[in-house]
């Protein structure tokens, strides 16, 4: 679970920006225990189960989620640079000192080993510049390892291995824990996976559907929950049939022309070999039923022929099933497309509700619509804006951070947003287009 996320200098983001989910004292019919959870842990630590922001277009909305993803995504994967290779370094680009200075990432959360880390790195295009992974084992924040450029790592009495061995393999572009955790240093697994397995991202676009298919093939109860969201946005389906395609691999290789060259006379085999190793593949059919009124007959028709959003409804079911199974968190940009904003309501209640959630997953989403910004669905805590300043640098801040006396608890926020209040919001000035 995220306690908090911070970045700078990176894209649309240059002076440092942090995403709080711990929950802040509030007093009001808001104040509900339902959308916080405390750790078992940290009984002094309660933290939020969803976060949204909200902001104008091109404010920095989809940065912020960019650099969780780019977080999770560089930790994975940042062993997979060669030496000399250059970092992906995305500075803020209307400064120019920006391009020469590094790009900071921060996350404090709780692993599946229920120890609260914080961890984070630094960097340049050439050099990993600092790195750090601090455990609360106890009430003070105690270091597992310090690394800065020019200096021997500091590592903890705690930290267990041959430590000169990883230091003296490190690449200067190359993370530590990276490089510890795939050299079998056992200390630094759950933190890794913690990344790995447990931060998902959704993009506005999302619509692999191949979890729920095969979840709903193997699982009747996923089956049956899959099929509970499509019923609930009233889509006029009845039931949901999933069945296994056998796959004809001569006629996919006549389909997808294989790339047969000189220097790679094999290609075809391998490229045959790689169809056949091929994850199964699904096909979804949905049920619904004639409207004759003396006797309904069942009809049935291929997923692919429903809307646009029932299409993408079924694709983000399975996902977040196993999301909230898992106590997993979920990033999600643009909850709202191709959705209608009762269904995003929906699922933001999936994520407070004890019931849906047992395991504390949480949902950190960007949206525009404004239906969702109303006391009944989220605490002031919970609403976050992003606006840039007239350098064109984004700035985060939340609706907790207005005085109560003037933005009490009971004042319509979305009227409120919209009003300009908040900020937030777009300059839309009136304007005659050319007809020449």
């Amino acid at each position: 679970m995220i306690i908090e996320f911070s970045v700078s200098n990176f894209r649309s983001i240059y002076t440092k920006v942090t995403l709080n989910l711990q929950a802040t004292k509030l007093t009001g019919k808001e104040a509900s225990n339902t959308h916080y959870f405390t750790p078992d842990k940290y009984p002094q630590l309660p933290i939020l189960k969803s976060a949204v922001v909200y902001g104008a277009n091109a404010s920095g909305k989809s940065n912020l989620l960019r650099a969780v993803e780019f977080f999770k995504n560089f930790v994975i994967n940042s062993t997979d640079l060669k030496f000399g290779d250059p970092l992906p370094h995305a500075p803020f680009g209307l400064l120019k000192t920006a391009l020469q200075e590094p790009s900071s990432f921060e996350m404090e959360f709780i692993a599946k080993d229920n120890i609260r880390y914080i961890y984070g790195f630094s960097f340049d295009r050439t050099d990993i510049i600092e790195e750090h992974l601090l455990s609360f084992t106890t009430r003070k924040p105690a270091e597992i390892f310090v690394r800065k450029k020019g200096e021997s790592i500091r590592f903890s009495s705690s930290f267990k291995g041959p430590k000169k061995s990883l230091e003296d393999q490190l690449q200067n572009n190359h993370l530590l824990l990276s490089k510890a955790a795939n050299s079998n240093f056992d200390q630094v697994h759950k933190i890794y996976s913690y990344f790995s397995d447990n931060i998902n991202v959704f993009h506005s676009t999302y619509a692999n559907n191949n979890l729920s298919k095969r979840s709903s093939f193997e699982n009747d109860v996923y089956r049956n929950k899959i099929n509970q969201f499509l019923k609930i946005a009233d889509t006029g389906i009845e039931s949901l049939e999933v069945v296994k395609e056998d796959k004809d691999y001569f006629s996919q290789l006549a389909n997808n022309s294989w790339p047969i060259t000189n220097s790679n006379p094999n290609s075809f085999y391998e490229h045959a070999a790689k169809l056949a190793l091929d994850e199964p593949s699904y096909k979804a059919n949905v049920v619904h039923y004639t409207s004759d009124e003396e006797k309904k007959e069942k009809v049935v028709w291929s997923l692919d022929e429903e809307s646009a959003g029932t299409i993408k409804l079924f694709a983000i079911a399975g996902p977040i099933i196993d999301i909230l199974n898992g106590g997993h968190v979920l990033i999600f940009d643009e909850i709202n497309n191709s959705l209608h904003p009762l269904i995003s309501e929906f699922i933001v209640r999936l994520f407070h509700n004890t019931n849906t959630n047992p395991h504390n997953a949480q949902l950190i989403f960007t949206t525009h619509d404004t239906t969702l910004l109303n006391k009944e669905t989220f605490r002031r805590d919970q609403i976050w804006f992003l606006e840039k300043n007239k350098r064109g640098m984004s700035e985060l801040f939340p609706l907790s951070s207005f005085d109560k006396k003037e933005v009490r608890w009971d004042v319509p926020f979305d009227k409120w947003y919209l009003s300009g209040r908040f900020g937030a919001l777009p300059s839309v000035q009136d304007f005659k287009l050319d007809s020449k």
